[in-house]
Parts: C-alpha cells; structure tokens; sequence
C-alpha cells in the first residue's frame, strides 16, 4: 500500500477544511469553535493513519486520547465525538476520490480500522473524564448534605423537609413534640398521615402544595 497514502499527505488541508466544513453542516460541535480547536489532532491522526496504511504499527492512541480532552472541554456529546471520526474517514475519501485516486479494499480495510480503533480509545478516554467528573460532583454533594443535615439535627426550632409528595424525607427531634408523634413515624409519611387532627393535616398539605 502507499498511493492512498501519498495523497492523504498531499491534500492534508483540503481534507481537514471538508472534515470541518461537514462537521459544522451537520451540527455536531455544541456550540461554534475556531478552526484551530476543532480540528484539533486531526491533523496528527491523519499522519497516523498513514503510517497504518504503510504498515506501521498502529500510533493513533496519543491523538485520539487529546482529542477526547479537547472535545471534553469544549463540551462536545461522546455521540458527536464519536461520529467525528466517520465524518473525517468520510473527508478523506471523498477529497481523494475528487483527485481521481481510487483506493484499494485493503487500503480501505485499514482506513476503516484504524479509525475506528481511534474512536474506540477516544470515547473510553472521554467517558473517563466524565466519569471523574460525577464522582468529583457526588462526593461534594455528600458534604454538602452532611452539613445540611447536620445544620438541621442541631437547629433549635423544629425543621422538616418534604418530597415533591409531601411526605417526610428529614426531620429533627423538635418536630415531634409540635405534633405528638414519634419522629420515626414521620419518615415516608405525609403530614395528613401523620397528624391526629385531619383538618390540620389537610393545611399543612394544601400549604405546602401552594409552596411547590
């Protein structure tokens, strides 16, 4: 193999200005990016990619992991990300085709594969990302909760909070002697369940309905 390779490094820019212009087409960046940040290392894997159709060994997991980090800043969706590298494989055969090269099975075989292998680390590098991302966000939720919580249990005045269903998610040892009932019993229970009085429980239900 080699012609399809010459001609992917002789139209580098060409081919890099079609991926660009079809990605914009077909809206996948979140929001408009410049030249420079969208095509990203492209640039890099394109040169890659022609080492995989010269043989060489496959070198296409340093690019395709920074373009998963470009594209994570940029907010790109791991779909979008995914569909880029068609849209360049797409690029790249339809700017050669346009030249009058026609391209071997073999040599399409390995543009395929080498693509998609690309994708494939570049979306497990992404979804790291987003994965470290959440875990960083849950835990600051744990401690914000803590301290909520511990705010409440340590409140001088009764505090209760409830679900969108108006039954009892929190409360602190001060509620209970408002309304006579064990704390416990207040849990998953509405306030027209808990209360002995239906007329006041159906008010602190409608009030709290008018509050929502």
């Amino acid at each position: 193999m080699g012609p399809l390779c010459d001609d992917i490094r002789a139209r580098r820019d060409a081919i890099l200005e079609r991926f660009k212009s079809d990605v914009e087409r077909l809206g996948l960046a979140p929001h408009p990016l410049p030249k420079p940040l969208l095509i990203d290392h492209f640039d890099d894997l394109l040169e890659e990619v022609c080492h995989a159709l010269e043989g060489s060994v496959d070198r296409t997991e340093a690019s395709a992991r920074k373009h998963a980090e470009v594209r994570w800043e940029a907010r790109f969706d791991i779909g979008s990300l995914v569909r880029e590298y068609g849209v360049l494989g797409h690029a790249i055969i339809a700017v050669v085709t346009e030249a009058g090269v026609e391209a071997t099975a073999d040599e399409l075989a390995t543009l395929g594969a080498t693509l998609n292998r690309a994708a494939a680390i570049s979306a497990r590098q992404y979804a790291k990302f987003r994965d470290e991302e959440y875990d960083v966000q849950y835990r600051m939720l744990q401690a914000a909760e803590a301290v909520r919580d511990a705010v409440i249990m340590e409140a001088p005045l009764g505090i209760a909070f409830l679900d969108r269903d108006l039954r009892f998610r929190l409360l602190n040892r001060h509620v209970a002697p408002l309304d006579g009932v064990p704390l416990e019993q207040h849990l998953w229970r509405t306030p027209a369940e808990v209360l002995s009085s239906d007329a006041w429980g159906q008010l602190v239900m409608a009030e709290a309905r008018e509050v929502l």
